[in-house]
């Protein structure tokens, strides 16, 4: 497939400058706060680019993907539909993803409040003051920290395991 590096770069405003001796090109990289023609290059026969300051490189399709917010295959598409907006539709994919991402979010909250619930009613069972206190401390910072799945997931067990040893059974 065939596509035309400054013509993706005007697409999306970045700063460049040509050179005339080579098929580089130095850009001001989008990805950072630059300020300096050259610590960002883009090779316009290969596509290939990379920022000496920020680390960002890949091909053509992964610098359009990280600009649009989409995957390596979308922008693959994207260019191959040579940005026809009515080929391929970006605002639409974009609302896709906003919409799984909210999806996973309402499954991360839901998760979340069990773990809460599960900490609050199984803590009365404990006897020791120290182990309510430090589950309810446990409890302010999974309300407060947006826990991520695999962090509510293990506190979860170790609540567990810990009532267990109160005679318990899981909740």
């Amino acid at each position: 497939m065939t596509f035309d590096v400054i013509e993706i770069l005007n697409r999306y405003n970045i700063d460049y400058q040509e050179d005339k001796y080579s098929s580089e090109i130095k850009i001001l990289c989008p990805f950072h706060n630059d300020n300096h023609y050259g610590s960002a290059m883009i090779n316009n026969d290969s596509g290939l680019f990379n920022c000496y300051s920020c680390g960002e490189k890949g091909n053509i399709y992964q610098f359009v993907a990280m600009l649009e917010g989409i995957s390596n295959a979308d922008a693959y598409k994207l260019i191959a539909s040579n940005f026809n907006e009515s080929a391929y539709n970006i605002e639409s994919l974009k609302k896709i993803k906003i919409k799984i991402k909210t999806q996973e979010d309402k499954s991360r909250d839901q998760l979340q409040n069990k773990v809460l619930t599960t900490i609050l009613e199984g803590s009365r069972f404990m006897s020791s003051i120290e182990n309510k206190a430090k589950w309810l401390i446990v409890c302010n910072w999974v309300k407060f920290h947006c826990a991520k799945e695999k962090q509510l997931l293990e506190i979860y067990s170790l609540f567990n395991k810990e009532l267990k040893s109160y005679g318990k059974q899981t909740l």
